[in-house]
């Protein structure tokens, strides 16, 4: 796709997002495991996650924040070379990621209400 100079390239992304205000439940991560599954998203980001252990996806790059029963944040990517996930400070989850032949910047944040 053109317009004008500027040379556009559509490239599919699928993004899901969801605040699921807490997970260590086994019977949500049974959930979230089935879904993302049938779904197969290329990027996942949770918020207020109140996770207190990590939380693994098959096939997933991930990296989460605030491993306590407070808010928190995580991103996984299932882009398999070149994609970095990194957290930044206590809420915030900075992925960069291969898309178009490009480098495409995408944050993840959770501020506690207040």
């Amino acid at each position: 796709m053109h317009s004008g100079n500027l040379s556009v390239t559509k490239v599919p992304l699928t993004v899901l997002m969801w605040n699921v205000r807490g997970i260590n439940a086994e019977k949500k991560q049974r959930y979230l495991h089935w879904f993302i599954g049938e779904q197969r998203p290329d990027i996942v980001m949770f918020n207020e996650t109140k996770l207190t252990s990590k939380l693994f996806l098959n096939g997933y790059h991930s990296h989460q924040t605030l491993l306590k029963r407070a808010g928190g944040c995580i991103t996984f990517t299932n882009f398999k070379h070149h994609s970095k996930v990194e957290a930044l400070g206590t809420y915030l989850n900075w992925s960069k990621v291969p898309l178009g032949g490009e480098e495409v910047h995408i944050l993840n944040m959770y501020l506690e209400p207040g």
